[in-house]
């Protein structure tokens, strides 16, 4: 029988396993299609999190046309600007 204190580091291991395995392509896939009309969106992909390798990158135009290149990482950085 677990007891109740380990029973609860279970049930929260368990929820932040499942959160890290959606986080990068959840995230990813929600940032590509946010970005409105009438702004440039810019979203660059790391190999890790000291942000110096770019292993690709997705770019949207003011009109809504988004190309991509490279691979997604769970290490982005996000920016958006008016046209």
């Amino acid at each position: 029988m677990i007891t109740r204190p380990f029973r609860w580091l279970a049930v929260i291991g368990a929820a932040v396993a499942a959160l890290a395995m959606l986080g990068g392509t959840a995230s990813a896939a929600t940032i590509d299609s946010a970005c409105p009309l009438g702004y440039t969106c810019t979203t660059t992909y790391y190999s890790d999190s000291t942000h110096t390798t770019v292993v690709g990158g997705s770019w949207t135009d003011c009109d809504g046309q988004t190309s991509t290149s490279g691979t997604r990482s769970p290490y982005m950085t996000y920016s958006r600007a008016a046209c």
